[in-house]
């Protein structure tokens, strides 16, 4: 692997949001290390992290309650092999909507363990409030943004996520993301989204103010310049980037402008970190970046050595 040493890296951290694939913890299992950390782990979540990473299904790990866990722990343990002998200075993290807890800790904003119990306990609240409204998400592609916005607060839709060049994620019940399938924007083409709840939407409220009451007392300054979904812009506060990650519950994730921050501070390389894939098909799309989903622990070590010898 080869980066350019005049220009600083960006890692990012998705969210798992109904997409997070069977297996996914399999590959990583492989040294007692990496064994251990996960049991520690799903001792502090209360979950068998072991079992959701190799042996559940597409359903089970597609409930927030188990897969916003298991994709934090993922990209914790990955983020902090990747990141352990980097010189801070030469790396920008960035994380998508509760990605962005992930992405706090491995900046130094939290603790691991504070990051998994509130992973945990925005998963239980999406869950619960999804049981209490069934919702979804769909991807809208081109069009004219005003045009979707203003259908979109017809049918009281919320704009999940501006995810740039045109794409567009709207987030709501299931009975309006019906009506919007069968009269969408005009220049648009609408895909359905795996997510199982309206994420990142007034129906999440009950969510924002769960963790709002369990907001973490012990959050530091970040150690690694960290940008934050609200604005793209550099976060100069631990806990300002907590309220944003808490607002981005129901509000928009800016994604465009995390991108657009990324390549404005002369990023040339983009690592995402397990489960990777998503972000990397954005960036790609959207950026002239180099983008590596990190998928395997042979990638993660080559681009770990790689960033120590910076």
């Amino acid at each position: 692997m080869v980066i350019d040493n005049d220009h600083p890296v960006g890692v990012v951290v998705g969210n798992s949001n109904g997409w997070i694939p069977p297996r996914a913890l399999a590959p990583w299992l492989g040294d007692a290390q990496t064994v251990g950390r996960v049991r520690r782990m799903s001792e502090v979540t209360g979950l068998d992290l072991i079992h959701l990473g190799t042996a559940a299904g597409q359903a089970e790990l597609a409930d927030p309650a188990v897969g916003q866990p298991l994709a934090t722990a993922m990209a914790i343990i990955t983020g902090e092999r990747l990141l352990a002998a980097v010189d801070p200075g030469q790396v920008i993290v960035a994380g998508h909507g509760v990605g962005e807890i992930a992405a706090g800790v491995l900046a130094g904003v939290l603790p691991a363990d504070v990051g998994l119990d509130l992973a945990v306990g925005i998963g239980q609240a999406e869950a619960l409030a999804a049981a209490e409204t069934p919702g979804g998400q769909l991807a809208i592609l081109g069009g004219y943004p005003p045009d979707i916005e203003a259908r979109a607060a017809e049918l009281n839709l919320s704009v999940a996520a501006y995810n740039g060049a045109g794409d567009i994620v709207l987030s709501g019940s299931r009975a309006a993301l019906d009506e919007l399938l069968t009269a969408p924007p005009r220049h648009t083409r609408v895909e359905p989204l795996p997510a199982v709840a309206a994420f990142s939407s007034a129906l999440m409220a009950p969510v924002a103010e769960t963790v709002q009451r369990s907001f973490p007392a012990n959050v530091t300054e970040p150690r690694f310049r960290l940008l934050s979904g609200v604005d793209g812009c550099t976060a100069t506060s631990g806990r300002d980037y907590l309220r944003g990650t808490a607002s981005l519950l129901t509000g928009s994730v800016r994604w465009d402008l995390i991108m657009a921050g990324l390549v404005g501070t002369g990023v040339r390389m983009i690592m995402e970190l397990p489960p990777a894939g998503v972000l990397t098909s954005l960036i790609t799309r959207h950026t002239d970046a180099t983008a590596i989903p990190l998928r395997t622990p042979e990638l993660l070590d080559d681009a770990s050595r790689t960033l120590s010898r910076r």
